[in-house]
């Protein structure tokens, strides 16, 4: 499968209005049933989204609730209402979606549990088959959601593909490995023809009339036609497309006309006109060789898609993605960021003014289509998501109770609004700083958008490193809004590297990767082989994360140190505050009854005993230091004689309290 392939899977409906496609979606397929028409009035959208532990692996539309006899009539030109989306899942389930219901209509459950490679609806009979891994056919009654019968082809668990034709009045199964097998449908294990052609896988078996049928093998750019009713096994004719196919439609109109298209991996839509028309010459006598070159055709008109010239095509590729044919037109498909798909209708045959037809694809064309405005009125109608809620209108609402506020005095109209208010407080702010308005706008940050796009377009290291040298976090946000989803993957790779080769600038650049995410998030979602070209970026990441665990483990280590540290000064440093404060407690309690009975103790006396202590108390506290020591040698001769005079009263009512 090529890169330039976004989709899981893809399938337009019988009547080309609807195309079913299949995403990833974070770590869930999902699968979006989109209109071809938006503007039709039975038209809708829906998703549906997989369980996390379902993996798609193929769908195809059927129908559902209509007899044998009326689809024989209609040929599968049912309405939607009857139509449901078969998703084959990789465990044996397949799941029957309902996109008128958006509900799962039925789950049919394989006895093998091996993946369903393949789900074919037949409009003979009115019933399903699906090929599994194992090379197992089972056919499915769909009105009542049961099994009707598990068999095995010619003992080859190499079959992936299962269809049916009608021969002779019969229907036929054509299953496919890389060879097809063609069985009755009563007894499907009896082989009456064996056709060989492909040396890889076929993933295309196309009946396109009760004799014909088209196969295409994966990696192989040739489509074989087979007959039914020669009785040869070679191809009748042999299509050569230039790149290897991904898919092939067909289809002939009421004029005889038939067009065959093939998608190739490259993302081009190869036409062949007439692609069933035999040799004009007689190829019975050529040697086997020149019968093999006769009977091989070439395509003769090449479509492909671009952007306009002016707005740099190379930097983004459009592969077509599905592609259906109708009796008069071909309707391509191709996919906007990734996940929105868009469509294209192209007139495939032609009448002149004579009543002459003729194929309108007669020389190799490109379609230039301009990048959409996502925010496009498919989605809205009135400028509202057609999707979401109504949104409220004041001008339209009604009030049925209350006050309408009508007779509200003039005097609130005086009053400033609040954008008034805020508008007269920048112009202040704007006067006292000195700032014109001009000034001011110049001041305004830009982007970098410009910039940054030339230097991941033209891998310019050096210009890229100036752009992401720039740590203003609001110009880095600007930038990558305005970047082009294409390139976001780009600069993911280029700021991995830098993060690989020097772990410091982790931090700047994680900014960066911030934005992209938050910005551009959708689009990563679903871009394809997301993990793979972001392996870099996923290694450094899950790289400096395991060392998570130990960082915190070392902080908390750290962490517990520094508070034991803590601990160890506080109950120190408490414990001696305690005993100066118990000592000091001890030295001015002291108080003796009788002096103060007596009178003899004063209050400046007191006073004077008190700084006498804390003088005293001063050098012992600080016997080191040389400042105290020289204040305590500066006291005056009249405090000493205070200081004489409070001991000796002290003495002489310590010898009273001994008597």
């Amino acid at each position: 499968m090529s890169t330039d392939r976004t989709l899981l899977a893809s399938a337009f409906d019988p009547l080309g209005l609807y195309l079913a496609s299949a995403v990833l979606d974070l770590d869930a397929h999902k699968v979006r049933v989109q209109p071809v028409d938006p503007t039709a009035a039975d038209s809708n959208s829906t998703i549906f989204v997989l369980e996390k532990e379902q993996r798609l692996q193929c769908l195809s539309w059927v129908s559902l609730g209509l007899s044998t006899s009326l689809k024989k009539q209609k040929k599968g030109k049912t309405s939607i209402e009857s139509r449901a989306i078969a998703i084959g899942l990789t465990n044996g389930n397949t799941v029957l979606y309902s996109p008128t219901l958006n509900s799962v209509v039925a789950t049919l459950t394989s006895p093998s549990g091996m993946g369903v490679a393949n789900f074919h609806f037949s409009t003979y009979t009115g019933t399903g088959f699906t090929a599994d891994f194992s090379g197992t056919i089972h056919e499915w009654d769909l009105s009542s959601f049961s099994l009707i019968r598990s068999f095995t082809i010619a003992n080859d668990s190499g079959v992936r593909i299962v269809s049916t034709t009608n021969l002779n009045g019969k229907v036929h199964i054509l299953a496919a490995s890389e060879s097809v097998y063609l069985t009755a449908l009563e007894t499907p294990v009896d082989v009456i023809t064996t056709f060989p052609g492909h040396v890889s896988e076929i993933h295309t078996v196309l009946p396109i009339s009760d004799s014909l049928f088209l196969t295409s093998a994966k990696d192989d750019r040739f489509i074989n036609c087979y007959s039914l009713k020669s009785g040869s096994t070679s191809p009748e004719i042999i299509l050569v497309a230039s790149d290897p196919i991904w898919s092939v439609a067909h289809e002939k109109n009421d004029h005889g006309m038939d067009l065959c298209v093939a998608i190739t991996d490259t993302g081009k839509m190869e036409i062949f006109n007439d692609p069933t028309k035999p040799p004009a010459k007689d190829i019975s006598k050529l040697s086997k060789r020149n019968r093999h070159i006769m009977r091989s055709k070439k395509s003769n008109v090449v479509l492909t898609l671009s952007r306009p010239l002016d707005k740099n095509p190379s930097l983004e590729s459009l592969p077509i993605q599905a592609v259906t044919i109708s009796a008069r037109q071909v309707i391509i498909s191709w996919l906007e960021e990734a996940v929105i798909p868009f469509f294209d209708k192209l007139a495939w045959w032609k009448e002149d003014a004579e009543g002459l037809k003729s194929f309108g694809f007669t020389e190799n064309v490109e379609l230039v289509k301009e990048r959409p405005n996502l925010k496009h009125t498919d989605h809205r109608l009135y400028g509202h998501d057609v999707a979401a809620s109504k949104a409220y209108n004041e001008a339209h609402a009604v009030v049925i109770s209350g006050d309408q506020y009508q007779d509200l005095s003039d005097d609130e109209t005086d009053t400033q609004t609040l954008s008034e208010k805020l508008e007269a407080l920048n112009k202040s702010t704007q006067q006292s700083n000195g700032l014109s308005g001009k000034s001011k706008k110049a001041m305004n940050a830009g982007t970098l958008t410009v910039v940054l796009t030339q230097a991941l377009s033209s891998n310019d290291h050096t210009l890229l490193e100036s752009v992401i040298n720039n740590k203003d976090d609001w110009i880095i946000r600007n930038t990558i809004a305005k970047l082009s989803p294409s390139l976001v993957v780009t600069l993911l790779n280029r700021l991995s590297e830098r993060i690989a080769r020097n772990y410091n600038r982790q931090g700047a650049l994680n900014v960066w990767i911030k934005w992209i995410m938050i910005i551009h998030g959708g689009y990563l979602n679903n871009y394809p082989s997301l993990t793979a070209d972001l392996s870099t970026l996923h290694s450094t990441l899950n790289r400096r994360a395991n060392t998570l665990d130990r960082l915190l483990e070392l902080k908390g280590k750290v962490s517990l140190v520094l508070d034991s540290i803590q601990l160890k000064r506080e109950i120190l440093h408490g414990s001696t505050d305690r005993y100066d404060f118990e000592e000091s407690d001890e030295d001015e309690v002291e108080y003796v009854e009788e002096l103060d009975d007596a009178h003899l103790l004063e209050d400046d006396d007191i006073s004077m005993s008190e700084g006498d202590e804390q003088l005293s108390s001063a050098p012992e506290s600080d016997s080191e230091s040389e400042d105290d020591e020289e204040q305590d040698n500066s006291v005056d001769s009249d405090e000493e004689e205070a200081v004489q005079l409070v001991g000796d009263q002290i003495s002489i009512g310590s010898d009273k309290d001994e008597e």
